[in-house]
């Protein structure tokens, strides 16, 4: 292969200024929404799959053949989908997840500033309260500055031993709760296309009794069915130092968001991300070692996120087919009306959907203009929207959580996403309950 024929310090050096380039590009997208959008600038598309090109010799052989179907699997459902009339903006197909790419590649920033000589040396909490410590941890934070969250947190946790299922399971777990309420996530940004932004508050009010719950089915199955392993748990320092970064970057990402509303909030995170970083940096080396370490992560960083690179690439050609297969109406919702009963079953089957890799996106964009002759109740809609996005973040292999863990941790994605379905399955039933109490209220 041509690519392996270049050396390897150059060949991950070109990577780099690629994947910052798209970072860059992406960026832009995120700042200027109504000239481009992250998921059709097609630059950011082209540098990131160049880059992921470049760094294929250093992609391990599973890693390979996952991509290899992820990407085989899109194109041909992309070409049933043409077969049949599609019509698709191909410039979409390489930059479906580039904005997620970006806001990862800047949160990836952070660690230069977390990670310290002090915070390596300084022993991690151990026990119970360490376990609960690390839940709330994730699930408030996440609530703010998004998928940053569980980076931050896992980066800690694994930074003087490999993460283990168990640690990476908590995360993921804790952070899959944030979605149920937060408004900063992308989930939240499509539901509310979806049944309007006025509703906003009142999702957020039958949500966050969800994320609550989420964290004491966390924290009791914990303590009464892996007490043992609760027990040697490892968790997130409780301390102001360890609060910094996270306090930080959530205070400017809130203060953010309140400034500039109309900016992605992905590009919000990103830029916050890499400003917090750079302010650090300099404070505490000056201008020129501060360069000297961007330039590090440049060639150096940015290439050994090749797992997150290529899963996300090979997942966004996935997902672009089947948003085709959704244009031209070879997927449908059998649901003609929306009652309690009925907003769980399609929850059911927005779960069902995750566990086999399809991205709530896709019955969300499919299904919402079938019910819309019906005119449900737009809350009850939202909130089914937004619970199947949370719990489907846990069960999904191909969820950008998982993928992330995946990548950037070496837990299997499928695995992680398997051990969560006893959680998932009690937090269904709880759901359940708000759905009912809502169409109870509501009708």
């Amino acid at each position: 292969m041509a690519v392996i024929a270049v050396p390897e310090s150059k060949r991950r050096t070109i990577a780099g200024v690629l994947l910052a380039l798209m970072l860059l590009s992406t960026l832009y997208a995120g700042l200027f929404v109504s000239d481009v959008s992250y998921k059709d600038i097609w630059p950011s598309g082209i540098f990131a799959a160049i880059a992921s090109l470049l760094l294929l010799p250093d992609t391990k052989r599973v890693q390979r053949i996952q991509l290899v179907t992820l990407v085989g699997a899109g194109l041909v459902v992309l070409a049933l989908a043409f077969g049949k009339g599609a019509s698709v903006q191909w410039s979409a197909m390489l930059s479906q997840n580039t904005g997620l790419l970006g806001m990862l590649f800047s949160v990836g920033l952070l660690k230069s500033i977390v990670t310290t000589a002090t915070s390596a040396k300084q022993k991690l909490p151990v026990g119970r309260k360490a376990f609960l410590h690390t839940i709330i941890s994730v699930t408030f934070f996440g609530s703010f500055i998004n998928i940053s969250a569980p980076i931050v947190v896992a980066d800690r946790l694994s930074l003087n031993r490999p993460l283990d299922y168990f640690s990476a399971g908590t995360v993921v777990r804790s952070f899959s709760a944030c979605a149920a309420w937060s408004p900063f996530f992308a989930g939240t940004a499509l539901v509310l296309t979806a049944v309007g932004e006025q509703h906003l508050h009142m999702i957020m009010a039958y949500g966050l009794p969800l994320t609550v719950m989420f964290v004491l089915v966390l924290w009791f199955s914990g303590i009464f069915f892996t007490p043992a392993t609760v027990d040697a748990f490892h968790g997130y320092p409780i301390k102001l130092e360890s609060f910094f970064v996270p306090m930080s970057l959530a205070l400017m990402v809130f203060l953010s968001n309140q400034l500039f509303p109309d900016v992605q909030i992905l590009s919000v995170i990103a830029l916050s991300s890499i400003a917090l970083t750079i302010v650090v940096l300099l404070k505490r080396l000056g201008a020129s070692d501060t360069g000297k370490q961007l330039r590090i992560y440049v060639s150096n960083d940015l290439p050994n996120m090749v797992g997150e690179l290529q899963l996300f690439l090979s997942a966004g050609v996935l997902a672009f087919g089947l948003q085709a297969m959704v244009q031209v109406g070879t997927i449908n919702s059998p649901i003609d009306a929306l009652t309690g009963m009925t907003a769980c079953l399609l929850l059911a089957a927005l779960l069902l959907g995750a566990a086999i890799g399809i991205h709530p996106v896709i019955p969300i964009a499919s299904i919402t203009p079938i019910l819309a002759v019906v005119d449900p109740d737009p809350v009850l809609l939202g909130l089914t929207y937004m619970f199947g996005w949370s719990l489907g973040t846990c069960v999904s292999p191909l969820s950008g959580t998982n993928m992330v863990m995946q990548g950037r941790f070496g837990i299997n994605a499928l695995r992680g996403a398997m051990q969560n379905w006893p959680y998932i399955a009690v937090l269904y039933i709880i759901a359940c309950v708000l759905l009912m109490l809502r169409a109870a209220m509501s009708g």
